[in-house]
C-alpha cells in the first residue's frame, strides 16, 4: 500500500508539472503570437484646388512599412490650356505641428523637345518603405499636395492643395 502511494503521489507530481509547464509555454506562445500580429491600417485622402483635384491619395500602414501613393488626379479647367504642357511635378507633404514638415513622395515629368502628353500620365505613382518612428506617432498630422506645371503658353504655375480624409 506504501509503494502504491507513492507511487499514485510521484505520478500526481510529473502530472501537475506537465500542466503547470505547458500552460506557462502556452501563455508565452500566445503572447509572441499576439507580438507577432500585423496591424494593417488603410486611409485615403481627397482635396480640391483652383485648377486641380485629387481623390483617393492612399496611406497604408502595417507594424513595419508605410506606402503611399495611388490616388487619381484631374485638371478642373480647359484641358486645351495643358495638352501640350512640357512640366508637370506634384509633391506630397505631411505636417507635423507648425515646423515639423517631410516630403513623403515627388513625382516629375519633363520633356526639352515637345510636350509631356500631361493629360495621359495624371496617375499618381506610389512608394513604400520602412515605417519610421515619426510614422508610429499618434500626434495629428496634415496632408497637402504641391502641383507645379506649365500651361500652353509657356507661365509656370503653382497650386497647394490641403487633403482631407475621405
Amino acid at each position: 500500500m506504501k509503494k502504491y502511494l507513492s507511487q499514485s503521489v510521484l505520478i500526481a507530481l510529473v502530472i501537475t508539472n506537465v500542466i503547470t509547464l505547458f500552460m506557462y509555454f502556452n501563455k508565452d506562445v500566445q503572447n509572441g503570437y499576439a507580438q507577432a500580429q500585423q496591424t494593417f491600417k488603410v486611409s485615403f485622402f481627397s482635396g480640391q484646388g483652383e485648377h486641380w483635384k485629387l481623390d483617393n491619395y492612399a496611406i497604408v500602414k502595417t507594424n513595419t512599412s508605410i506606402q503611399r501613393g495611388n490616388g487619381k488626379l484631374t485638371y478642373l479647367g480647359n484641358l486645351n490650356e495643358i495638352k501640350d504642357s512640357n512640366y508637370f511635378k506634384y509633391s506630397f507633404y505631411e505636417k507635423r505641428g507648425e515646423k515639423n514638415e517631410k516630403l513623403v513622395l515627388e513625382g516629375l515629368k519633363t520633356s526639352n523637345n515637345g510636350n509631356i502628353s500631361l493629360l495621359e500620365n495624371l496617375k499618381i505613382g506610389s512608394i513604400e518603405g520602412p515605417i519610421e518612428e515619426t510614422d508610429k506617432n499618434q500626434e495629428p498630422v496634415s496632408y497637402y499636395l504641391e502641383i507645379e506645371w506649365v500651361d500652353n503658353k509657356g507661365v509656370r504655375k503653382k497650386e497647394e492643395i490641403p487633403l482631407e480624409s475621405s
